[in-house]
């Protein structure tokens, strides 16, 4: 059998049902080298961790931040962090502009622990930490969010 034959599409196609049995049906065939690399999905192609929720994880090699503190910069001296997790705006919100009644709250800084917690906003209105993000700082309407958080 000649190694280089050709084998054009209709000739192979009437005499093998399949790719499988055209390269088993001839042993001295010449495939072109098919490189391939397997691609883990649990592990971040950009940085080779692997983390529990991939997509989570790839927020944090995203370029462009997608929250950053509004409150004046007398108020905040991280204006020009930028967040690129909601979970860490949240975090800085609470641990830098929300006052606990219980000074203890901002040594358990994780946001799940503390929204249930009392304390006051800069502006003077008390709420629990919860009410607080929801409903005076991360809402849309403006006439609703705190006077130092507005644009």
């Amino acid at each position: 059998m000649d190694t280089n034959k050709n084998y054009d599409a209709m000739n192979v196609q009437m005499l093998y049902s399949d790719i499988t049995t055209l390269i088993n049906s001839n042993p001295d065939i010449i495939l072109p080298k098919v490189e391939s690399t397997f691609v883990n999905p649990r592990i971040c192609p950009v940085c080779g961790k692997s983390p529990n929720e991939m997509s989570r994880h790839m927020k944090i090699h995203d370029t462009c931040p997608r929250f950053t503190c509004k409150f004046p910069s007398g108020w905040c001296h991280y204006k020009y962090v930028n967040y690129k997790r909601k979970y860490e705006f949240k975090r800085h919100l609470l641990a830098r502009h929300f006052k606990f009644d219980d000074i203890k709250m901002n040594s358990k800084m994780t946001v799940s622990t503390v929204l249930d917690h009392a304390g006051m906003c800069p502006c003077g209105i008390r709420s629990t930490a919860r009410w607080w993000i929801d409903n005076h700082i991360l809402v849309e309407d403006q006439s609703q969010k705190c006077t130092f958080f507005r644009y």
